[in-house]
Order: C-alpha cells, then structure tokens, then sequence
C-alpha cells in the first residue's frame, strides 16, 4: 500500500486559486495528500522530497495551466509521473485550469488525450468528489452519508427538552410466550453469579423489546455453552 493516495504536480501560481483548497478538501474527505505545503519543511530537500513523494503516491493530479507550461519543475514531476504510467497502470489524472485543447495538445499530445477535470465552473468540493471516484472509491459511501446528514441538519427542527419530562415507554408485549420464557431462565442462571438481577426483571427486559426472540438468541449465541444450546 502507497503511503499516499495522490501527489499534486502544479505551478506555484495555481496554488491560492485551485491547488490549496483542493489538497484541504481532498483532505477533509480522509484521502492521503502529498502537496508540498504539507510534507515539506524548511531544510528539506525539495527534489529529494518530490521524488519520495512521487514513489509513494498511488496517482498524480497534474494541475495543467499557463503557468504550469512555462516551469521546470511541474515537468520534471510529469515525466516521474509519466514513468509509472509506462508499467500499464492508470496514474495521472488531469487537472485543467485556464487551459484549452490545444494548449495542452502543444505541451503534451498524451495528456490532450486523457480525459481531464476543468476547474472551470467547478468548486474545490466538486473536484475533489470527481477526483476520490477514481482514486478512493471507497470513501465515497462515507462522504454522501455524511453530506446528507449535513443536509438533514440543516432543515431538522431542533428543541431544548426538559430531562424530567422523558418518560420511558411501556412494554411493547403483554406476555411472552412459555418457550421464551423458558429461555430466559436458562440465560438467567447461566448469569446469576454476574447478573443478580429477579426473573421478573429479565422478562419485564425482554417485553420492552419489539423482537424479544432476536434479543434473547442474541444472549444465547454469546454465551452458547451456559444457554442450553
């Protein structure tokens, strides 16, 4: 396993509109980011740092902008890039920022030809959801439960409830079966040196259940050898 999920080639120019708030909401969302502002500190050396980060990075965001074409080293992560992607693997993914077809088609005729993601209209949030489709599809689940519940919030009517007022429910069963019963006792004297607790407050548990049946095979599948089964 890669100790990083995605490193982000790009210009230092791009950084304040397109590349910070994307490795922070890449971030957010649990990917593991190499961006230099993160992993780089003063002393460090910078090539050495790229090149650690390029072996480590399961795939590379290449921020694709004028700027971009007019620097040496947003190159020199391409082409480190650009040899993992030689082994057959799918490696980088294509960021395009103020750029055209043919802009990038001069640069590079290969990466004309893989499909990009064009920050144009976009948020940071939005590119960063396209992005973990590819690289982490697995954190996806976990992101739209967790935008939902962000959205239920929103319109969720929320009250300050006096704790005195709670009142807990009545039993949701009248009486339980003999066989239940039966059970129950078992469950109980496997217990009784933990639980000390009467029969009438195991049954009167057990009533307040809707499925008293799961809840009771639930205690005798923990402790099947003291259950009678």
């Amino acid at each position: 396993m890669s100790q990083y999920d995605v490193f982000i080639s790009h210009a230092s120019e791009d950084k304040d509109a397109v590349v910070r708030p994307l490795a922070n909401a890449l971030t957010s969302y649990g990917v593991r980011v190499w961006y230099d502002e993160f992993e780089v500190t003063a002393g460090d050396s910078l090539s050495r740092s790229i090149d650690k980060g390029l072996a480590e990075s399961s795939f590379g965001l290449v921020v694709l902008s004028p700027a971009f074409f007019a620097k040496n080293w947003p190159e020199y992560e391409l082409r480190g890039l650009t040899a993992k992607e030689m082994r057959g693997v799918k490696v980088i993914i294509p960021i395009w920022h103020q750029v055209k077809t043919d802009d990038v088609l001069q640069y590079s005729p290969p990466l004309a030809d893989k499909l990009g993601i064009s920050t144009s209209n976009k948020s940071a949030d939005e590119i960063a959801l396209e992005i973990i489709s590819v690289i982490r599809p697995d954190l996806l689940t976990k992101i739209h439960k967790r935008i939902a519940h962000l959205a239920a919030s929103k319109t969720t009517k929320r009250e300050l409830v006096d704790p005195a007022t709670i009142k807990i429910g009545g039993p949701k069963h009248k009486e339980l079966p003999p066989r239940l019963i039966g059970r129950i006792r078992l469950i109980r004297a496997a217990l009784l040196g933990v639980y000390t607790h009467s029969m009438i407050f195991w049954v009167d548990g057990f009533r307040g259940d809707s499925h008293p049946s799961e809840q009771i095979a639930w205690w005798e599948c923990k402790y099947p050898e003291n259950a009678g089964h």
